[in-house]
């Protein structure tokens, strides 16, 4: 395909998306993606607070593993398939936020990361969303450690350590962006609460700042581990966010540090919720 035929097809797909985001039914997938979203993030915090509280008798999970205890309840299937749709738009509206910069982000180098960081997080809810298709076929099935199985199918590839570092430099940078959000508090300027909402903003930039900085440091310990695993050449060095949080529960004052995260993770869930009503959608 030539340079022109490339750009030709790319205006096409930015039309189409930007056509999409003028639509009415675009607000109420975003909104249900925000809900699906904070669903997820509340369990993942409430099992690793469970963690911390029993030092011995409690598991951190992360989003395949909470998908999987959701299939193994009676009617899981249910809520299953609701979260994968959830998760799909999700996905669809960070995709509109990446092409059509909703978020009027700009064209400069920071709102190119910004939105280039969109396009990254639907894939990753593509994927989520993927994982609750394959649980809802057999929801017994055992899932594989997808961190450690990429990330030696990656090192095994021409100069896979350093496709690795560059993996592990984008996830170290979503974690200093998160840690942004936390202390600039600029989510804020896309929520629209009003006084006759009868909802107190300040504990709403709260909740917001805590669960961005849980974020953060999750996010940063990933990327530690993806370098590490790089830089010796040992896939069983990578860690998801499950590994990250049992990781932590093992070092000095770990239990006390888990629950501090478990709680920022737990904030990052109800705040998605808040999202998911006071979120501005729409320009």
């Amino acid at each position: 395909m030539t340079a022109s035929k490339m750009n030709e097809a790319a205006e096409k797909v930015q039309r189409g998306v930007a056509r999409s985001a003028g639509r009415p039914w675009l607000e109420p997938v975003a909104r249900a993606g925000y809900v699906a979203k904070g669903l997820v993030y509340v369990l993942i915090g409430g099992l690793a607070a469970l963690a911390a509280v029993r030092a011995s008798g409690g598991a951190t999970t992360d989003r395949s593993g909470v998908m999987k205890q959701i299939a193994q309840q009676p009617y899981g299937w249910v809520l299953l398939g609701l979260l994968a749709a959830g998760l799909v738009g999700y996905a669809i509206w960070n995709v509109v936020r990446a092409i059509v910069d909703v978020d009027q982000r700009g064209s400069d180098l920071k709102g190119k990361a910004a939105r280039t960081g969109y396009a990254l997080v639907a894939v990753s809810y593509v994927l989520g969303a993927i994982t609750a298709v394959r649980l809802l076929i057999n929801a017994r099935q055992q899932l594989d450690n997808g961190v450690q199985t990429w990330t030696a199918r990656l090192l095994g590839q021409p100069f896979g350590m350093w496709l690795l570092l560059a993996v592990a430099g984008v996830v170290g940078g979503i974690a200093v962006a998160q840690l942004y959000r936390a202390w600039s508090a600029n989510f804020a300027e896309h929520l629209h609460i009003t006084p006759a909402d009868g909802v107190n903003e300040t504990w709403v930039v709260r909740l917001g700042r805590v669960g961005y900085a849980a974020r953060g440091i999750v996010f940063g310990l990933i990327a530690v581990f993806l370098a590490l695993a790089g830089l010796r050449h040992n896939p069983e060095q990578a860690k998801g966010m499950d590994d990250v949080l049992t990781d932590l529960a093992t070092k000095p004052y770990g239990q006390l540090m888990l629950g501090v995260v478990a709680a920022g993770l737990f904030a990052y869930g109800i705040f998605a919720f808040v999202q998911a009503r006071y979120r501005r959608i729409s320009r």
